[in-house]
């Protein structure tokens, strides 16, 4: 049987030549005719006992184990390496020889841990982006099913990305599970781009090296390019030598107040594509402007700004980081938070985060709570927050009413769906529309009204909501007051505006139902309403009375949506949640209030404000400038740029004198100017070198009379995490170096500081690929590692099913004791038989 069966090797025989002993058995049954002839005859039953006899006693010869015990038909584990720098390495899973009636359960793993599909070899590559080993998963799952396997065969090129592995692999040790280490063989032939260095020289001059290798002898073509030209600037043929790199320079004319991405790329040529190409990014050495939204009456904000400026639509700012490099500040008027894409977001946040400057005037995204942590918000001072802000005591009822059994009306192509089954989904969708600080009780009625769920703040449990939802059967007459009068007398939680939210299907049987009296109490509750009628038109035509929800939200002037469809719901829910918040648009006449000169600018120069935003400042911001107490100026660091915010929207009526006034300029291009990028030093150049997580920065310092020594300088660099700090340590005159961890799959921003504290250089090291490429073929250090962790043992493919022979019959039962045993016992029965016969 092949190696997965169910079945298994029951008895094993240890040294088989001697099972041939056992033909000695038929050796009485000819002696027993041979005497026969000579006129003696042996009894048959002797005869048989002593052929029983002298077969087992060859049998013990062979030294027979049998699989009695659990652990002795336990099954094997087979761990398979699919990362992607295991890709076209061998042996394949398949190619694995398992002894005979093995049971083995096959997994695979790369970023994650999965069971192997039925059907597959084993050897599936990942996709790009779970490309890397981690090992750690494998391991703690090997621990975790340690009593119920016999052995664990890890299948693997040791090019583990986690560094926490040894942990796991130390819980294996602890399990007592047999390992045995399969390491990958055959490296496929792999050229690589190992690196890409571009350095401003002075003026427009680019200097630019790439650095190729390969695993074994080939043939490869490098083409060099510019993002911003179709073109190449150069194509290489080259002649590579097995690990022997190869280093070549290029020049470029850039302007000065331009940024370029370089990319190297080899042509086409082997298996692993991760590792041919990078890229490297140039900053422009003379600053330039950017400005979205500020065309028109607008323009003249950034009058004072001393360079050139591009003025862009929305629609016009780019999506990539590299783009908005060329720009040493981007001021963007936006005030409703809705102005850019999520790809425009996510560039400006890299851009930020990387060395760049932002303005905002206006506000970032604030739709759902989950905006607080958008790209763009995480890099600005004042976030807008209306659910910290105005938090809510939600009180949803909801129609349990016979009528609410139905199924829906299905669109085309959709099946239907029982309405109130429906609307509790919506319940729980506000999930992403609630916070912290709301409470939500839910309600449900039909002839009577009781608390389904309740909760706030920390106790909110929406997967208890669902539980509870689930088991509500719908039944009964539809009767809302009651549901009404018990949300409206339950006290309000303190700092909380309520609101109550009615799903119903508007068939109410409540004839005491006064809208009139009921919109009174709404309002000396301070309670917001909000009446989602699930109702199919035929249920209220338009001969019939208004239905009394529907005549209470009119008098209230809230939200009233009726729908035969309850697709889109959950949308109907959020929207009318965020309405009963209220808008973050604060219509005022006030004055800018200040302790301090903002950015040199007093606050009594400033236009009143006919209107400012509702904001909450972040974490290690700097608020500038109040109004009525709110926060409406801020600046902070954020990664190794800076931003800042202005809380007003400019636009459509709001604030129209900010256009036309000086003081308001030279506050925008002040706070341009703070935000900038500065250019660099011309006494100081950089080189930056990356290996794999290591990014090594090497300073020159030369005023041109001579290198300057003993400076106190200090390097930063983020590769989109929390900025890294490290002293640069002098090693010749006018020379510093420093190393510092970072990511070798994104680009780094590097700045250098000087002893004040002022930035004198600024770059980027050029993003690689993962580590796993940069070495193909397995790992000999990490591979003796595991084994050495784990008390494993290290095997070729070959010699895994010997391995695992050995490995079972340490757990099977020796049956040569019994085989003896058994012999002696029928020869003293054929001894006794004998006796008896004779006598």
């Amino acid at each position: 049987m092949g190696a997965g069966s169910a079945g298994a090797e029951w008895i094993v025989l240890g040294r088989p030549a001697w099972a041939a002993a056992a033909v000695l058995a038929a050796a009485p049954m000819v002696l027993a005719v041979l005497s026969r002839r000579r006129g003696r005859a042996l009894p048959p039953a002797a005869v048989a006992a002593q052929c029983v006899a002298l077969l087992l006693a060859g049998l013990a010869l062979s030294a027979p184990t049998a699989a009695l015990s659990r652990s002795a038909r336990a099954p094997v584990l087979l761990l398979t390496d699919v990362s992607g720098s295991m890709r076209e390495q061998f042996p394949r899973p398949d190619q694995l020889a398992f002894p005979p009636g093995t049971v083995v359960e096959r997994f695979q793993f790369d970023a994650r841990l999965r069971r192997a599909e039925p059907g597959q070899p084993g050897q599936e590559q990942s996709s790009r982006g779970e490309g890397q080993t981690r090992a750690g998963p494998a391991l703690r799952l090997i621990a975790a099913r340690g009593p119920e396997i016999s052995a664990a065969v890890i299948l693997t090129d040791g090019r583990f990305t986690d560094a926490d592995w040894t942990g796991a692999a130390e819980a294996v040790a602890r399990s007592g599970v047999q390992v045995l280490i399969v390491p990958a063989e055959s490296i496929p032939a792999d050229g690589r781009v190992l690196a890409i260095q571009a350095v401003r020289r002075a003026g427009a001059k680019v200097e630019l090296a790439v650095t190729v290798s390969a695993e074994t002898p080939q043939k490869r073509s490098l083409t060099l390019t510019r993002a911003d030209r179709a073109e190449p600037l150069a194509v290489r043929s080259l002649a590579l030598l097995d690990e022997t790199p190869v280093t070549l320079r290029f020049a470029d004319v850039v302007p000065e107040d331009a940024a370029v991405e370089y990319v190297a790329r080899l042509d086409r040529g082997d298996a692993f594509p991760e590792n041919d190409s990078a890229s490297a990014l140039v900053l422009p050495s003379r600053s330039r402007a950017a400005a979205v939204g500020l065309d028109g009456r607008w323009a003249g904000l950034l009058g004072a700004l001393p360079w050139p400026v591009d003025h862009l639509a929305a629609g016009q700012v780019p999506v990539s980081p590299a783009a908005l490099a060329r720009y040493a500040v981007v001021v963007v008027r936006d005030p409703t938070g809705r102005a850019l894409s999520l790809r425009q977001r996510r560039a400006l946040g890299e851009y930020v985060s990387g060395g760049g400057g932002l303005v905002l005037i206006g506000i970032g995204p604030h739709a759902t709570p989950a905006d607080e942590n958008d790209p763009l918000n995480r890099v600005l001072p004042l976030v807008g927050n209306p659910f910290q802000r105005r938090p809510l005591d939600l009180r949803v009822l909801l129609d349990r009413s016979g009528s609410m059994a139905r199924r829906t009306i299905p669109r085309p192509g959709s099946p239907a769906q029982v309405k109130f089954d429906q609307a509790a989904e919506a319940v729980v969708a506000l999930k992403q529309h609630l916070t912290a600080r709301d409470a939500l009780t839910v309600i449900t009625f039909a002839d009577q009204a009781r608390v389904a769920y309740e909760g706030a703040g920390a106790a909110l449990d929406f997967a208890a909501l669902r539980d509870v939802l689930r088991q509500v059967r719908p039944a009964g007459s539809t009767k809302v007051l009651p549901a009404l009068k018990m949300a409206l007398r339950r006290p309000a939680r303190a700092g909380r505006r309520v609101m109550v939210l009615v799903v119903s299907d508007l068939q109410t049987r409540d004839r005491r139902f006064d809208p009139v009296r009921w919109s009174e109490a709404f309002r000396r509750a301070g309670a917001a309403l909000g009446v989602v009628a699930v109702a199919e038109q035929a249920e209220a035509g338009p001969a019939e009375p208004e239905p009394p929800l529907r005549r209470l939200a009119a008098l209230l002037k809230a939200p009233f949506v009726r729908r035969d469809r309850l697709d889109g719901l959950a949308r109907i829910f959020a929207e009318m949640v965020r309405r009963a918040r209220g808008s973050l648009l604060r219509r005022t006449t006030a004055r800018i209030a200040s302790e301090a000169a903002p950015f040199d600018v007093r606050a009594g120069e400033l236009p009143t404000v006919s209107a400012y935003l509702l904001t909450a400042p972040q974490e290690q911001s700097e608020t500038l400038a109040r109004i009525e107490g709110e926060p409406v100026l801020a600046r902070r660091r954020a990664g190794l740029g800076r931003s800042v915010a202005l809380a007003l929207p400019l636009g459509a009526g709001e604030n129209a004198a900010w256009s036309e006034s000086p003081a308001a300029a030279r506050l925008v291009s002040a706070a341009a100017r703070w935000a900038a990028r500065s250019p660099n030093d011309p006494r100081f150049d950089a080189v930056l070198t990356r290996n794999g997580g290591v990014l090594r920065v090497r300073v020159t310092a030369d005023d041109g009379s001579g290198p300057l020594n003993n400076l106190d300088l200090t390097v930063e660099a983020s590769d989109g995490t929390s900025p890294r700090t490290a002293p640069l340590v002098q090693t010749a005159p006018g020379r510093y170096e420093a190393t510092l961890a970072c990511s070798p799959q994104r680009p780094v921003a590097v700045m250098v500081r000087d002893g004040a504290g002022s930035v004198v250089w600024r770059g980027a090291a050029a993003a690689t690929y993962p580590s796993e490429y940069r070495r193909l073929g397995p790992d000999p250090k990490a591979l003796a590692r595991l084994a050495q962790i784990t008390g494993g043992q290290m095997v070729s493919a070959g010699q895994l099913g010997q391995a695992l022979r050995a490995s079972r019959r340490e757990r099977m039962t020796e049956l040569w004791p019994w085989l003896v045993g058994a012999a002696l016992g029928v020869m003293l029965l054929e001894w006794a038989l004998t006796r008896v016969v004779r006598s």
